[in-house]
């Protein structure tokens, strides 16, 4: 018992933190989180025309599925709104 109060001192005296779960989910979220932005600059960097090709085709492709629509909404509103002038 001596020597466990002897060994917990020395270890309280370093500066050691207890190891509590929360603790170790804190780092284990961290650590996770830090490969995660590294793979995601990573990805960015090294595949970076794909990723543009990709957005602009995608972008394109909602603007012509969405335009059609936008533009009968306004013409719809604009009927609505001279038939009660």
């Amino acid at each position: 018992m001596e020597a466990a109060k002897k060994i917990l001192g020395v270890v309280t005296d370093m500066d050691y933190q207890p190891v509590t779960v929360g603790t170790v989910i804190k780092r284990f979220m961290i650590g996770w989180t830090i490969a995660g932005i590294v793979l995601i600059v990573f990805s960015c960097v090294k595949y970076k025309e794909f990723i543009v090709t990709a957005f602009e085709n995608n972008t394109l492709a909602w603007i012509n599925a969405v335009m059609p629509i936008a533009i009968m909404v306004f013409a719809i509103g604009y009927i609505i709104k001279c038939l009660f002038r």
